[in-house]
């Protein structure tokens, strides 16, 4: 039998927190890659080295700036759509993906939401924008 002291919970799962973070980012990736990826389209592989995503166009950034301006009109300003469950999930999981080593796949999953964020937020604005040079 084990006569070895358990630690508390709290103090355990942190424990294997920091590991889980220090095997994945430390041996196979960077942290906050992920980042990097969608503004630049530069992938951090996990074998070391450095390669373009072939996918990558403009719309990365811009729907990514476009998901942070929803961000910012739901919250700063209060108001309530239905689709705020979707902003915020966007923002979660990119921080998720922050943590962790990435590939280009993983972007998959919030890039045609991003995608509906951005034409969402031009068509919301477009008549704003039509007034301001008379058209």
């Amino acid at each position: 039998m084990l006569n070895a002291e358990i630690p508390p919970l709290g103090k355990y799962l942190i424990g294997l927190s920091e590991l889980i973070f220090n095997n994945q980012i430390g041996e196979k990736g960077i942290a906050f890659s992920v980042w990097e990826m969608i503004f630049s389209g530069k992938w951090h592989t996990w074998w070391g080295g450095e390669e373009k995503v072939l996918e990558w166009n403009f719309l990365w950034p811009l729907s990514f700036i476009s998901a942070l301006y929803y961000i910012y009109k739901i919250i700063c300003k209060r108001r309530l759509y239905k689709s705020k469950l979707l902003g915020f999930w966007i923002f979660i999981y990119l921080l998720f993906l922050s943590f962790v080593p990435v590939c280009p796949r993983y972007l998959l999953t919030i890039l045609p939401f991003m995608y509906v964020i951005t034409v969402w937020i031009i068509t919301k604005n477009l008549c704003c924008l039509l007034k301001n040079f008379n058209l």
